[in-house]
């Protein structure tokens, strides 16, 4: 899984487990379903240290070729499935369909739970200091009464 070894921290990695079940499908094609999950250690993006998360995906995929994409834009496809496009006579790695199903489940950023990694509360503030700076266009305002367009 070489897409997703970068994002785990290194030498810690668990494995993954997976219970399919291939075959057809309500829409005729065959298809994948069952689930993926692994224990992964990935990286803490606020302290840099080790943060644990469980990765678990639903698998239900559609195997389309891209025959049937082409001539079924919106597609037969089953309710609830997302597509795979498959070429035909080509094989499909087991291992690359998981990786992707992991990889869309995994945080944005992994983090601590708030409050749990050990850095400096300064550097947790969301909140920038603003600048107190003179306007630099203040020197363009001219001190002129206002003159009102009342009619007499």
């Amino acid at each position: 899984m070489h897409r997703l070894q970068p994002l785990l921290v290194e030498g810690d990695s668990q494995g993954v487990e997976v219970d399919l079940w291939f075959g057809p499908n309500d829409s005729g094609h065959l298809g994948i379903q069952g689930r993926a999950w692994a224990d992964l250690n990935l990286i803490c993006q606020r302290c840099l240290k080790t943060v644990p998360f469980r990765a678990e995906s639903e698998v239900r995929l559609d195997l389309v070729s891209a025959e049937d994409g082409q001539a079924h834009p919106s597609g037969p496809m089953a309710s609830g499935l997302d597509p795979l496009m498959v070429e035909e006579g080509e094989a499909v790695a087991l291992s690359d369909i998981i990786e992707d199903e992991l990889l869309l489940v995994l945080p944005m950023a992994s983090m601590h739970p708030e409050g749990a990694c050990r850095i400096s509360r300064k550097y947790l503030e969301t909140e920038f200091p603003q600048d107190k700076r003179e306007n630099p266009f203040a020197v363009l305002v001219v001190d002129k009464p206002m003159h009102s367009n009342h009619e007499e």
